[in-house]
């Protein structure tokens, strides 16, 4: 975690998370089993640790996703451990974080010498899944944006408002209204 108050909001988003999702239709079955500890360490910035015949450097991503956003980038292998700020072929859960801090999060991994990336959600792709992931928040952002601007409500937005064609098939679509309620909220929070 990026911080011990980092640690801590993160955690109580986490039992949040159990409580919400578990019942959910599409939940993660594994989050029953998740057991939350308090945080031991805090990474101010990049730590690199060096475990024998690798190492690792730890980079805080800022709180795009939510509190204390960390990343793992194994540079000799070039190999990106993004967690929950990639999600693959998956609707992200944007509660609690920022689009907009997301975004320039995405942009700056982009910039990694990277061939791997293993998201928080999803299966391990190449490093366009980070393109992928920062195109989809900026969609996003922009046909919300669109819409509010045009006066649409929030309860039109939500029950008019697909995907678009190339996220339809996308898991945990049970996210996407709720994206929309959140990014309405997000720009209109940051006006």
């Amino acid at each position: 975690y990026a911080s011990k108050e980092a640690g801590l909001r993160l955690m109580e988003r986490l039992k949040k998370d159990r409580l919400l999702l578990g019942p959910a239709a599409g939940a993660h079955k594994a989050i029953g089993f998740l057991k939350v500890r308090e945080p031991t360490q805090a990474v101010k910035g990049r730590t690199e640790i060096d475990l024998g015949e690798v190492k690792v450097t730890l980079v805080v991503a800022g709180e795009g996703h939510g509190a204390g956003d960390l990343i793992a980038w194994v540079q000799s292998e070039k190999v990106l451990y993004a967690g929950n700020l990639v999600w693959n072929r998956c609707h992200p859960n944007l509660v609690g974080g920022s689009t907009f801090l997301w975004i320039g999060s995405l942009a700056a991994m982009e910039k990694l010498d990277i061939q791997h990336v293993v998201p928080g959600h999803g299966e391990v792709g190449d490093k366009s899944l980070l393109a992928n992931q920062r195109k989809y928040l900026i969609g996003l952002r922009t046909t919300v944006k669109h819409l509010a601007r045009r006066k649409v409500t929030i309860d039109k937005i939500v029950a008019g408002v697909q995907p678009a064609k190339e996220y339809a098939d996308y898991e945990f679509r049970v996210y996407w209204p709720r994206n929309l309620v959140f990014v309405h909220g997000e720009l209109l929070r940051n006006r």
